[in-house]
C-alpha cells in the first residue's frame, strides 16, 4: 500500500467521523493501524500513525466565522461580483482590498491572517486588469503552408 492510499482511506475516515459525530473513533483508529504494516517504509508509518494519533483533533468542527470574517467575506464577494470596465474592477477590487484589510486589523491576532488571505485572490484578479501577462486582444496567426 502506498501512503497515498492510506491518505484517502484516512480522509473517508475522518468524514466519516465528523459527519457521526466521533462515533466509532477507537474503531476507526484500530482500523487505520492494521494498515501500517502494509506502507514501505518506516517514514510512510511514521506520517501515518501520526494522523492516527491525531484524528481525535482532526474530527474536531472548526468554529463558526466571526462576524469580522464574515463581514470581510461579504466584501471579497461583492469584489468578485462587480461588473464594469477593467479599470472600475481595478479600482473596485483594490478599495476592497483596503476595507479587507482594515477589518483584520480590528481582528483578533489568530484570525487577522486569515481575513488577510481573502485579499489573495482579489490581489491576483486587480494585477491580470492593470497590467496582464497575456495580451489576447491579437490571437497569434496560424503559420502559412
Amino acid at each position: 500500500m502506498r501512503l497515498m492510499e492510506f491518505n484517502h482511506r484516512y480522509s473517508a475516515a475522518k468524514d466519516e467521523l465528523r459527519d457521526n459525530g466521533g462515533a466509532g473513533l477507537a474503531a476507526a483508529q484500530a482500523d487505520l493501524r492494521a494498515l501500517l504494516p502494509q506502507l514501505p517504509t518506516e517514514r510512510d508509518r511514521a506520517v501515518a500513525s501520526a494522523l492516527i494519533d491525531g484524528l481525535p483533533a482532526a474530527i474536531v468542527p472548526p468554529p463558526p466565522p466571526s462576524a469580522l470574517y464574515l463581514e470581510a467575506l461579504e466584501i471579497e464577494r461583492a469584489a468578485f461580483a462587480f461588473a464594469g470596465s477593467n479599470e472600475d474592477r481595478a479600482a473596485a477590487i483594490a478599495e476592497a482590498r483596503r476595507r479587507i484589510w482594515e477589518i483584520a486589523d480590528r481582528a483578533a491576532p489568530d484570525e487577522s491572517s486569515n481575513i488577510r488571505a481573502l485579499t489573495r485572490p482579489l490581489e491576483h484578479i486587480e494585477e491580470s486588469l492593470t497590467d496582464p501577462q497575456w495580451d489576447f486582444a491579437d490571437p497569434p496567426k496560424p503559420p502559412q503552408n
